[in-house]
């Protein structure tokens, strides 16, 4: 048996060296594996922890597999991005509409910022209202996909504030063609999945 393997093998934890030898074996050179052993002999780790630690990586596997396959396709994000966008511009011209029974400006550069001001509001008040509370937007709910965190639980306000503020990055709005994940769902370590 090589003395590397084996060196490498004694600084892994039990749990560690029973998924090398059950679950990942044929991932690991032979060698490695024969040092697993050992070292799994030498712990003299009982049968059925090995067994219960084995089950519980092949249940986690097989979640994982069944997450990553819930995943929305990229076409799915174009017609999010689509209908959000309508969505946006609704709620910009509604609340434009209502200022303006408040504010008579006559002055081009106030009225433009005043806009700018009220898109600005409108995108992140979307975004952060309904994926905070709901976990979708509206295009999200016509699709039945809902937004989780990376380990498939419900999202804090922080994951949501981080996914509404990348949305500003240069081309993260096309970046979803080129993977399921589009540069704010990487960065606030999300996934866009079916809602079953």
């Amino acid at each position: 048996m090589d003395n590397d393997f084996q060196k490498i093998m004694a600084e892994h934890s039990d749990e560690q060296l029973i998924k090398i030898v059950t679950i990942q074996r044929n991932d690991y050179n032979p060698l490695a594996i024969e040092a697993a052993d050992f070292e799994i002999t030498k712990r003299n780790i009982d049968l059925s922890k090995i067994e219960e630690v084995a089950d519980k990586f092949i249940e986690q596997e097989v979640k994982k597999k069944e997450f990553d396959s819930s995943i929305v396709p990229s076409y799915f994000r174009f017609y999010h991005f689509i209908i959000d966008t309508i969505a946006v511009l609704i709620l910009v011209f509604v609340f434009a509409k209502v200022l303006d029974f408040f504010i008579d400006s006559p002055n081009e550069i106030i009225t433009r910022i005043i806009i700018s001001i009220i898109m600005l509001f409108s995108f992140m008040l979307y975004y952060l209202v309904l994926e905070y509370k709901y976990q979708k937007t509206l295009a999200k709910i016509f699709t039945k996909t809902k937004v989780v965190s990376n380990n498939n639980k419900p999202l804090t306000f922080t994951d949501v504030l981080i996914r509404t503020i990348c949305r500003f990055i240069p081309l993260d709005r096309i970046s979803y063609l080129f993977s399921k994940r589009g540069f704010h769902d990487y960065l606030s370590q999300t996934n866009v999945i079916f809602d079953k």
